[in-house]
C-alpha cells in the first residue's frame, strides 16, 4: 500500500505539473488531488470488501441521518429510504461529488439527500444546514475517523449532535490490540509516511475508544470485525452505540432478522428487543463481535 501511495503521489504531481503548473508545489492541492485519485481507484474495492459489514449497519439508520466523509458512497443502496427523513452527506473532497450524486440517484435517495462540501470541523457550515446540537437521529462513520482532525474532539462534537435516543453506527479501521505490541510497533513505523501517501489516513488510531468516550451511552455494541483477531494492520472496530432513550427499545428501528448462522464473540450475553414486526438481537459485551444481518 505504501508503494501504491508513492506511485499515485508521483503521477498526481506530474499531472498537476502538466495541467496546473502554478499549483504543482502546493502540498494541500496535491494532497487533495492524490486522495481523489486513490479513492476513485480503490474506493469501490474497499467498499466491496466491507459491504457485508457496512450493509447491516446502514440498514438500521433512520430519521435524520448524518453520514461523515462518505467519499463517493458505494454503500448508499443499503440505506432504507422509507426509514430516512433526511440524509446529510458531509464530504469535503469535491472531486468525488459527481460520482456521489450518481450513487445518491441510483439509491433512490435524491429527495432526502443534501451533499455538504465541508469537513466535520466546519461547524458554522453544518449549523447553516440545520445540523445543530440534538438534531440528528443517526450518525454514520464508515472509514472516516482515521483522517479527521483531532479525532477525540470530533467524536465529542458528533455526540453533541445526536438527539436523545440517537444512535451512531461505526465501521473504522483501528490500531492493533494492546496484547499485540509487535503489530502496534509495525503500525507505528508505517505511520511515519502513511498519512502523507494515503490521503491523510492514520493507521494507528484507537477510534473505538474515541467513540466509547465521546459521551455517556446507554448501550455500547462495539467490537472487532468478524473473523478478526486484533493484530491486523487494518483491523476494524464495528457496531453501534446508543444514547439514552434507545431507538431500538422505542421500536423505531426497522431491520431484518439476524442470520442464525452468525456468531457472537465468546462469553457475550445477548438480549432480544422487539422492534415493530422484527427482532433485533444485540450483544451486551462491549467487545462482542458484530452479528451480520441477512440482506
Amino acid at each position: 500500500m505504501v508503494m501504491t501511495g508513492i506511485v499515485f503521489g508521483v503521477f498526481t504531481f506530474l499531472e498537476v505539473l502538466a495541467t496546473e503548473r502554478s499549483l504543482a508545489f502546493n502540498f494541500k492541492h496535491w494532497h487533495a488531488q492524490q486522495f481523489t485519485r486513490l479513492w476513485k481507484t480503490f474506493g469501490p474495492l474497499g467498499s466491496n470488501i466491507l459491504r457485508p459489514t457496512i450493509s447491516p449497519l446502514a440498514a438500521v439508520a433512520d430519521g435524520v441521518v448524518l453520514d461523515i466523509g462518505p467519499g463517493d458512497s458505494q454503500y448508499l443502496a443499503h440505506y432504507q429510504s422509507e426509514n430516512i427523513i433526511k440524509l446529510y452527506l458531509v464530504e469535503p473532497c469535491v472531486g468525488l461529488h459527481k460520482r456521489l450524486r450518481e450513487n445518491v440517484k441510483k439509491a433512490g435517495l435524491e429527495d432526502v439527500t443534501t451533499i455538504i462540501d465541508c469537513g466535520i470541523q466546519n461547524v458554522n457550515i453544518l449549523y447553516d444546514h440545520g445540523i445543530t446540537p440534538a438534531s440528528v437521529d443517526t450518525i454514520a462513520t464508515f472509514s472516516v475517523l482515521c483522517s479527521v482532525p483531532d479525532p477525540e474532539e470530533t467524536c465529542r462534537f458528533l455526540y453533541s449532535l445526536l438527539k436523545p435516543g440517537g444512535q451512531w453506527v461505526v465501521v473504522e479501521h483501528v490500531i492493533a490490540d494492546l496484547k499485540f505490541p509487535l503489530a502496534r510497533w509495525i503500525q507505528g513505523m508505517f505511520e511515519v509516511v502513511w498519512p502523507t501517501l494515503m490521503g491523510g489516513c492514520n493507521i494507528n488510531r484507537d477510534s473505538g475508544s474515541y467513540v466509547r468516550e465521546a459521551g455517556p451511552w446507554t448501550t455500547v455494541e462495539l467490537g472487532r470485525g468478524q473473523n478478526e483477531f486484533g493484530w491486523e494492520m487494518l483491523g476494524h472496530v464495528v457496531g453501534r452505540v446508543f444514547q439514552a432513550g434507545s431507538m431500538v427499545a422505542a421500536g423505531r428501528v426497522r431491520v431484518r432478522t439476524f442470520d442464525p448462522d452468525s456468531r457472537v464473540g465468546s462469553g457475550c450475553s445477548t438480549q432480544t428487543h422487539e422492534s415493530g414486526p422484527h427482532k433485533v438481537r444485540l450483544g451486551h459485551d462491549p467487545m462482542t463481535q458484530w452479528i451480520k444481518v441477512r440482506t
